[in-house]
């Protein structure tokens, strides 16, 4: 063999060596490549999924308070319209009421026995007056013993009857009106009661 057959079979080899190493060079940064491609791809992935999945939860968390707002929204105004409902017919039932105690005549035994019951009260030095409606002082006995201290005058009211005394700042009020605004709390209990126990909810 000749030196130059030694040396180009020599230079063969070194190039196939060469060769050989840059290929799995590149083998290698092919590899590395598709890694870091593969991990970005499942980074990009996870990241896509977190944030679909956050702004899934941030529209069922909307839908939620929006539900939850338009409920207390719609028992609210349930509530209200029941109350309404309420006042209304306690209004109608007070009107009426009211509306029956001012068609009432003037009952003169009715009258003298509460002035009677409140005489005990009553300073006879004193000069009283008595305030009744102007439908009842059109029909009384001025000249009842019972009335024999007091002054009358017409006074706006369903019924009933006022002593005052007016230099003393003494009111003793026995109207009805008085009497009615008394009793709208209990109407209200005995009102709410029979809802109470005709609620079917």
């Amino acid at each position: 063999m000749t030196p130059n057959s030694t040396t180009s079979n020599t230079l063969s080899k070194l190039y196939e060596e060469l060769e050989q190493k840059l290929q799995q060079q590149l083998d290698e940064i092919e590899q590395r490549f598709q890694s870091q491609t593969e991990n970005l791809e499942q980074e990009k992935q996870r990241v896509y999924q977190a944030r679909i999945s956050h702004l899934r939860q941030d529209h069922e968390n909307q839908l939620r308070q929006l539900s939850l707002k338009s409920m207390r929204d719609t028992q609210t105004q349930q509530q209200q319209r029941f109350w309404r409902c309420q006042q209304n017919c306690i209004d109608e039932i007070l009107a009426d009421t009211r509306h029956l105690l001012e068609q009432q005549p003037l009952d003169h035994n009715y009258l003298e026995a509460w002035i009677e019951q409140a005489s005990p009260l009553l300073d006879p030095a004193l000069k009283w007056h008595l305030k009744i409606s102007p439908s009842w002082s059109e029909n009384i006995d001025s000249k009842s013993a019972t009335l024999k201290y007091t002054s009358i005058s017409p006074t706006p009211m369903l019924g009933g009857a006022i002593l005052e005394n007016k230099e003393m700042h003494i009111e003793i009020d026995g109207s009805w009106d008085q009497r009615l605004e008394r009793l709208v709390p209990e109407l209200w209990r005995r009102w709410l009661e029979d809802v109470s126990s005709n609620d079917q909810d």
